[in-house]
């Protein structure tokens, strides 16, 4: 009898306990979902095709409408260019090239430049578009190295080299200069604009 009388009680507690576990569970199940559906909503809301932002900062750049840019696969043909915009002018010609273009080897893994490149072959412009290199690191690369490509002319050169590791700081025109504590970010930098002239070059002479 003492037994019987001390046991229940516990019996009885270890359900209430199952059920209220049982509470929670569900309780927080539900929670999760609608938390994932109402994320899943803002996503859909807020979502900016990045094509779409490109094109636009292509078009802002040329002077035309977004209209006259189109994007082109056939011209992205290089492992490392994501994307290729075409800017078409009014009289139906092409008057310039947009290279998303990825940059291996930078302190964060890759650097995201976009690179405009003119109908004649010169690259007109280097612009950041993703990168997640301290910031005055990236800036003291930026300035040692942006106007050694702007105004390059692409068909004047033979080949495009890659580098694993940042080069010396003793190298020809329109190459990357290796600048004190960022050469990472110095190869990741020279290495996005190489792949974008590789597929200027490679669909040119295709």
């Amino acid at each position: 009898m003492t037994d019987q009388a001390n046991t229940a009680p516990v019996a009885k507690k270890q359900r209430f306990f199952t059920k209220d576990l049982a509470k929670c569970v569900i309780v927080l199940a539900a929670i999760a979902l609608v938390a994932g559906v109402l994320l899943g909503i803002m996503n859909w809301i807020t979502y900016v095709d990045p094509d779409e932002t490109i094109m636009k900062e292509v078009a802002n750049v040329y002077g035309v409408d977004v209209g006259a840019i189109v994007k082109s696969e056939d011209r992205a043909c290089d492992e490392y260019v994501n994307s290729c915009f075409v800017a078409t002018g009014e009289d139906g010609n092409e008057i310039g090239y947009c290279y998303y273009a990825t940059g291996t080897g930078a302190k964060d893994g890759t650097m995201e430049l976009l690179v405009y490149v003119g109908a004649d072959g010169v690259i007109q412009d280097v612009v950041v578009y993703n990168q997640g290199e301290t910031a005055g690191y990236f800036d003291k690369v930026e300035k040692a190295n942006k106007s050694k490509y702007v105004g390059l002319d692409l068909d004047d050169i033979d080949g495009v080299t890659f580098y694993k590791k940042s080069p010396s700081s003793s190298l020809g025109a329109g190459e990357v200069v290796a600048v004190s504590g960022a050469t990472y970010t110095s190869t990741g930098y020279h290495n996005a604009i190489a792949a974008a002239v590789r597929a200027y070059k490679t669909y040119k002479e295709a």
